[in-house]
This record gives C-alpha cells, structure tokens and sequence, in this order.
C-alpha cells in the first residue's frame, strides 16, 4: 500500500525499515516525527495585510494540518507529525549570495517583471542560523522542518541532508541527492518546501517526488528510478505504481499494484 511507500522514505535513511526486516518484525507499530513550520509572511507596509492576504492566496496553516491529516489515513495511522513548534517570520528569506528583496522589489518582481527575479536559492545556512534550527532539532528532536512562502523566496519542494552526506548509492542525478548548504548537525533532516500561492495538491505531490528519491538511492541503487506515477483516485483507494530504472545497459521495469498492501515484485 502507498503506506509502505511512504514508511521507505521516513525511515529508510536511517536503516530502520531494514532492521525490522532482517529482524524478522510483523509491523512496525507508528512513529511520531517532529516538525517545525516556519511561515514566511511579511505584512506590506502599503495595507498593513500580510503578503498572503493581500494576494488572497491560500492558506498555510489549514494547508498544515490537511498535510498531517492526509499522510496519517494514507500510511493507516503510522505516520503521525506533529508540529512542535510554528514560527511566523514578517520578512523575506536571505539568498545565498547574501541579497535580500526589500518589499518594493519583490511586489515588483512578483507582480510586474519577473525578470528581475534573483536567480539564486534561499540559504538554508542562513535560516538554521537565522531560527536557531540546530539547537531546536537536538533538543526537540525534530526530524523535518516545513517552508511556507511565495513565488520567488526560491527553495526546492523537498531537500534533505543525511550525516556526512552518506547516501546508500551514489548517484550522478542531483534532484535525487543534493546537499545544498544546509548545516550538518549529525542526524537526518528532511526540509519541505512549499508555496500558499499553490494548495493541497501540490503538497502530496512533493512527497511523490521525495518517494522517488528515496527509492533511487536504496532499491534504484544509485541509478535511478525514471518514474513514479501514484494514480491514487482518491487518498486511500486504489493505485498502481509504475518504476523503471536503465543501468548497466539494461532496462529493469516492473509493476507493483498497491491494494491492500504492497506486494513487491508482483
């Protein structure tokens, strides 16, 4: 079941689904996994609205705990977050070559000429320097930290760090592994990155995506998976999953229907 899938990439960073194979364990019970959300909405000074407000764009912290809900009934209770701690920023993220929008300049992007647009990403340095992230994960035990933001603050939809940067395989495919500057702090840490101008959909879709990275580096072997396509019909009912991987001059491809449970190899 899309469960299954969804328990690969939370845990098998770590070596825990493996363990619980080798160790022959009928279940894995549930996990609760701390999050941090951290929601970057600044209020405009031209009508004293928060940015999202003002483009009537949707809204984070519904979006929030539609996430929680959705990944709880798709993984049949294994998967529970919960959000420890929720920081509201009234300002704009810090690029890694130090730029930062005034308020002027981003309407102006955001609105008129998105050619104006910094081309670089958001510094994750900075944000775990900016939120004290690192203390905050060691002391409470965060796994996963949330980005709620706009068009053009310029992160990934999904990103995460393992300790050493060691990864099962090594893959030359840097959208399945890249380390971005996010700060080692000996554990691994997944940050998801997200956009209230978008909804619910393109949530879930991101996790589709985080699947597949998982899934490239540990059964992909390194090469990679072409593609995964969840056809759900709706959160719980049925859905097929289609993996092809090319390496070593072959074409390895096969079909695994989710119903009921995952049958891997069918």
């Amino acid at each position: 079941m899309i469960r299954w899938l969804l328990v690969i990439s939370l845990l098998i960073a770590g070596g825990s689904v493996f363990a619980d194979a080798a160790n022959g364990t009928p279940g894995i019970g549930k996990k609760t996994i701390n999050v941090i959300v951290i929601n970057f909405d600044p209020i405009l000074k031209r009508n004293s609205l928060t940015l999202r407000e003002t483009m009537k764009w949707s809204d984070p912290h519904v979006l929030t705990q539609n996430m929680i809900d959705d990944i709880r009934r798709v993984s049949q209770g294994y998967v529970n977050y919960k959000v420890v701690e929720t920081i509201e920023y009234d300002g704009y993220t810090q690029f890694r070559d130090g730029f930062v929008y005034s308020e002027d300049q981003f309407m102006d992007v955001l609105t008129h000429d998105h050619d104006k647009a910094n081309s670089g990403m958001t510094s994750f340095k900075w944000l775990f320097a900016k939120f004290d992230l690192e203390k905050k994960i060691k002391d409470k035990n965060i796994s996963e930290i949330w980005l709620w933001g706009a068009p053009y603050m310029s992160w990934d939809e999904l990103h995460w760090k393992t300790p050493g940067d060691k990864i099962p395989y090594q893959t030359d495919n840097p959208w399945f592994y890249r380390p971005y500057d996010i700060p080692d702090v000996g554990r691994t840490i997944w940050i998801m990155g997200w956009n209230y101008e978008r909804g619910e959909g393109e949530m879930l879709e991101s996790y589709g995506h985080r699947i597949e990275s998982v899934m490239s580096l540990t059964v992909g072997k390194g090469y990679g998976i072409a593609s995964v396509h969840l056809i759900t019909c709706g959160i719980g009912s049925r859905a097929s999953m289609w993996i092809s991987r090319r390496g070593g001059g072959r074409e390895c491809t096969f079909r695994a229907q989710l119903q009921g449970r995952l049958r891997l190899g069918e």
